[in-house]
């Protein structure tokens, strides 16, 4: 949903399937470039993905949700097989 330059993001996904799937969880394709200067954030549920809290970012000028491991601060790296789940929310700003 976007309301003037601020833009909301709800990803939900259950029960996913990331056998094969390597490198870091990453969410693509959001509608709206990030502006230049700010990124935006928001809180992320998950579960079989490493069992770690997490939260999501989305980068300036980036139109992806990079999944980042609150405690350490490092990209969620993918944990393959079944039944994964995910949910978040992101609010940024486009310029």
């Amino acid at each position: 949903m976007k309301v003037g330059k601020q833009v909301t993001a709800t990803i939900q996904f259950s029960g996913a399937d990331t056998t094969g799937a390597t490198g870091n969880v990453v969410i693509t394709g959001l509608p709206y470039v990030c502006n230049a200067s700010v990124g935006g954030s928001g809180a992320v549920m998950q579960a079989g993905l490493g069992g770690v809290p997490t939260l999501g970012n989305v980068g300036t000028g980036g139109t992806s949700i990079q999944i980042y491991n609150a405690t350490t601060s490092a990209n969620l790296a993918v944990v393959a097989g079944a039944g994964k789940l995910l949910w978040t929310t992101v609010t940024y700003f486009t310029e």
